[in-house]
């Protein structure tokens, strides 16, 4: 018997479109890139000095750190394994729960 991860997966895997795969694949290696990640940031600084907004800008960044932290200790909490799917694009190695990038 399947669990839902592996029926959710399966489903996709029956419904992958090429065009699609691909721009999700290079959606991925562009928002896992340093430069791109350091543009964005300093995009994000621009705003916030141009719009003088300090205290949304440091409630953010705060933000964002506490909620990677936590995250991070909840994985380490719960210790869920990614689900083995062997047709999966990418292989990641860790926790699976909670997800980090959502």
């Amino acid at each position: 018997m399947q669990g839902p991860d592996d029926q959710i997966m399966s489903w996709i895997d029956d419904h992958r479109v090429s065009w699609i795969t691909s721009f999700t694949k290079w959606l991925m290696d562009v928002g896992t890139n340093y430069w791109v990640l350091a543009a964005v940031g300093l995009g994000f600084l621009g705003v916030v000095v141009w719009q003088r907004a300090w205290r949304v800008g440091v409630a953010i960044v705060g933000a964002t750190a506490v909620a990677g932290q936590f995250s991070d200790l909840l994985k380490q909490h719960f210790e869920r394994p990614r689900p083995a799917f062997p047709d999966a694009l990418i292989q990641v190695d860790g926790w699976a729960m909670p997800s980090s990038h959502s």
